[in-house]
């Protein structure tokens, strides 16, 4: 069967004052023992070549010989996971479902190209912005200038 087995109890004993800080009563795991037990239970988990699953249908059964000659007309589908049809109205509201599903999608998509286009857009708009207070900073300067220049002919020729 090729069952790998877990030797907890020499590993348990391997860290230093194991009584006391794996057990808590002498029987009972300590956290710090769970963790322990954790670990090496993982440990054979990860370097297992199998895929585990834990689905009902993949687990051997107690009395399978007995559940294969079984009659089917005398069987009572407990064995068997059975879901019942959808109602055509069901359908109905599951396709229009997906139906806004795909619409909601396209309009995410065409939404956020048009964020991309916008981006771009503020973008260039802040550049211009930069460049006209730069401009304005200028003409503030040359105002200022001129008007010293003004104001110093016009106290050199009073």
């Amino acid at each position: 069967m090729d069952v790998k087995g877990i030797d907890l109890w020499t590993t348990l004993q391997e860290k230093d004052g194991w009584q006391t800080a794996c057990f808590t009563d002498g029987i009972h795991l300590s956290a710090e023992g769970s963790k322990i037990v954790v670990k090496e239970i993982l440990k054979v988990l990860r370097e297992a070549d199998w895929e585990p699953s834990l689905h009902w249908k993949s687990l051997p059964t107690e009395f399978e010989h007995v559940l294969r000659n079984y009659p089917r007309h005398l069987a009572c589908n407990f064995f068997e996971w059975i879901d019942p049809p959808f109602s055509s109205r069901g359908e109905d509201i599951i396709a229009s479902m997906e139906e806004k599903i795909k619409t909601m999608e396209v309009k995410i998509k065409s939404m956020e190209e048009e964020m991309k286009i916008m981006d771009e857009k503020m973008k260039i708009m802040e550049e211009e912005l930069h460049k006209s207070k730069a401009k304005q900073r200028q003409l503030r300067f040359i105002f200022f200038g001129s008007w010293m220049l003004v104001g110093c002919i016009w106290l050199v020729c009073s």
